[in-house]
């Protein structure tokens, strides 16, 4: 058994949505209003927090983001895809270093 198994916070997210929906935690005309680019990165076998249930959900009401389901990667995209982390930040912020 592992950690994943042992807790799947699925059922979280899925109260946590749905309780910021109904409570207007952030109105949607806040989040539509989000007037800068936009990039969300997102591992394909998260089991923790699937993309279907955070990542999918908020981007088509954020009107400039873009979203990058990276394969083989699970919860921790930083440490699982560090080049693809690296690129998309500097393709965000560009690759000035200072």
């Amino acid at each position: 058994m592992t950690a994943v198994s042992l807790f799947d916070a699925r059922s979280f997210f899925e109260k946590a949505l749905l309780h910021g929906v109904r409570h207007g935690i952030i109105p949607p005309e806040k989040v539509a209003a989000i007037n800068a680019d936009v990039v969300m990165l997102h591992g394909r076998d998260d089991k923790p927090c699937p993309a279907e249930l955070t990542t999918l959900v908020l981007a088509p009401k954020l009107p400039r983001a873009d979203v990058h389901l990276l394969s083989r990667c699970g919860h921790n995209l930083p440490r699982e895809r560090s080049a693809d982390y690296i690129a998309a930040a500097r393709s965000l912020f560009g690759t000035s270093a200072g």
